[in-house]
């Protein structure tokens, strides 16, 4: 949708305000939540759902459909036909690319909300509150920072971009597998932040702009991969290196899978100009 809403030179700008949105909600939900829960846990989930009657009444009433030129092109043609568009985004090379590099940088980053929090407290004697200081740091710096940063990278290769936030993943990533106060590891975790800010709406921009006007949902929908795959697989992975013989190697090899994502994008900012390489055309 905010593919459809928006020109190309918008969209990451667009996908930000999403992030500051889901954000916002980071921050206040579990707070609201811990006060509610610890009156009454069932007017806690009795006003969950309330609050999902009142966005659905919203989404049907006041939200429009935003794309209709190929609403009617594949109806009555079965799940067959559906499944079948999906061999047209698999033979995009360029976007396969940028979904398996988007899967190697998903896979580490997705440490900090499995693995960290265990590790934190298992092998530098973090407590509870503590990881969730940092995780509320990350969250306040992207309600404040966001849209500043997205307007100054928006005119950037995109590509690019993407190779410089995986890289900063690197460095912040691998940085936690170092024993040091934890002071530093708010230094640690804002640089992480750094390379959200940069990855999140890039990433969902570079998928509205690699695909057809007519596919962008198929194209969305094999992204996701991207993000599905590592979250089944990852917490796995951290508690395998966790138990080893070094823990702290489960930041170190998250780093190295994040140069190696980096390099990756960087292949695709070099290889493919026409696509992934240029920042898009601003609009009047």
């Amino acid at each position: 949708m905010v593919a459809d809403l928006l020109p190309e030179d918008k969209r990451a700008e667009g996908y930000g305000i999403l992030s500051v949105a889901a954000n916002l909600a980071w921050l206040v939900g579990p707070t609201v939540g811990g006060f509610l829960a610890d009156r009454s846990s069932f007017v806690l989930f009795v006003l969950d759902a309330a609050i999902s009657l009142v966005t659905a009444g919203i989404v049907y009433f006041f939200l429009p459909e935003t794309y209709t030129k190929h609403s009617t092109q594949t109806q009555g043609k079965g799940p067959l036909h559906t499944l079948g568009g999906y061999g047209r985004v698999a033979s995009d090379g360029a976007f396969v690319a940028f979904c398996a590099a988007s899967l190697l940088l998903w896979g580490a980053y997705q440490q900090v909300y499995t693995s960290l929090a265990v590790f934190l407290r298992d092998f530098r004697g973090v407590s509870a509150q503590g990881y969730g200081l940092l995780v509320t740091i990350n969250a306040m710096i992207v309600v404040f920072l966001q849209m500043w940063l997205t307007s100054k990278i928006r005119s950037r290769p995109p590509a690019l971009m993407m190779a410089v936030g995986a890289l900063i993943y690197c460095f912040g990533l691998g940085a936690f597998g170092w024993p040091v106060p934890f002071s530093v590891m708010v230094g640690i975790m804002i640089l992480v932040t750094v390379g959200e800010m940069i990855v999140a709406p890039v990433s969902q921009a570079l998928v509205a702009l690699l695909a057809p006007e007519e596919m962008r949902g198929r194209y969305a929908a094999f992204f996701g991969l991207a993000v599905t795959v590592p979250a089944i697989i990852g917490p796995w992975a951290g508690g395998l290196l966790m138990d080893g013989s070094n823990p702290d190697w489960l930041w170190f090899a998250s780093g190295l899978v994040c140069a190696a994502a980096a390099l990756s994008f960087f292949a695709l900012h070099l290889t493919s100009h026409g696509r992934l390489g240029a920042p898009p055309a601003p609009t009047a």
